[in-house]
């Protein structure tokens, strides 16, 4: 899979404490008494999209369950046909169990049952991105009724994500030492990482450095990439050169 666009953003802010009293043993875990910084590293990268992901369901409610349950074999046979036509893979097409469920309508304040609703669930991946109102006019056309949500992603988005994080942590660890040694300090080592932000408890001086590529800014909208970011958050130990 080609990039489009490398990873090309940074934006880190880095807390200052030199004095801080913490009320709580949860607090004073994630950040230590003496000098420190808090840093997040961020990593981005835009991504040219490997499918379009659509889930939709296919429901019929009736009376009969044996009969609700063929129209929607019927539905599902149709939309397996319009996903082989437009180059969908056996292991792209997901599709769940039936659920069986009676449906109710309330009248006055009583329930009044109108009938059994018949249902299967789907998670569709196509990766001819050219044949996409194709295959959304084809879903229609079956009879779905019910597409519950289109969207567009990479393959193997953890290893993906995994290796940003790397990245993000590297760049945590550039900026606390670019601010330590502003401040005649050094970095010592890390107290805390955390994938979401970490309370900040007393008071302190906050520095904001920003990094942007022009370039990032300048993306095309969706389905044309697929943007991943990772923030890593960092709390790291320093001391006086």
């Amino acid at each position: 899979m080609q990039k489009w666009l490398s990873p090309a953003a940074l934006s880190l802010a880095a807390t200052l404490f030199t004095s801080t009293i913490f009320s709580g043993t949860a607090m004073a875990d994630r950040f230590p008494t003496g000098p420190h910084l808090y840093v997040t590293g961020e990593a981005v990268e835009k991504l040219a999209p490997d499918f379009v992901e659509t889930s939709f369901m296919v429901a019929r409610t009736g009376a009969d369950v044996p009969a609700t349950k063929k129209e929607v074999d019927a539905i599902t046979d149709k939309v397996w046909a319009a996903a082989k036509k437009v180059g969908i893979a056996k292991e792209d097409f997901q599709a769940t169990g039936f659920s069986v469920n009676p449906m109710y309508d309330f009248e006055e304040g009583k329930r009044v049952y109108r009938g059994t609703q018949v249902s299967r669930q789907f998670l569709v991946k196509l990766r001819s991105m050219d044949k996409f109102n194709a295959w959304s006019e084809a879903l229609v056309q079956t009879g779905v009724q019910d597409i519950a949500g289109i969207s567009v992603n990479v393959d193997k988005r953890e290893e993906k994500e995994a290796a940003l994080r790397v990245t993000a942590l590297k760049n945590a660890r550039a900026e606390a030492e670019r601010l330590a040694g502003a401040l005649d300090q050094v970095v010592t080592g890390v107290h805390t990482i955390s994938d979401s932000p970490i309370g900040e408890g007393g008071g302190g001086i906050r520095a904001l450095a920003m990094r942007m590529d022009k370039a990032s800014e300048e993306a095309p909208t969706l389905p044309d990439h697929v943007e991943l970011r990772v923030e890593s958050y960092v709390v790291f130990t320093m001391m006086k050169k």
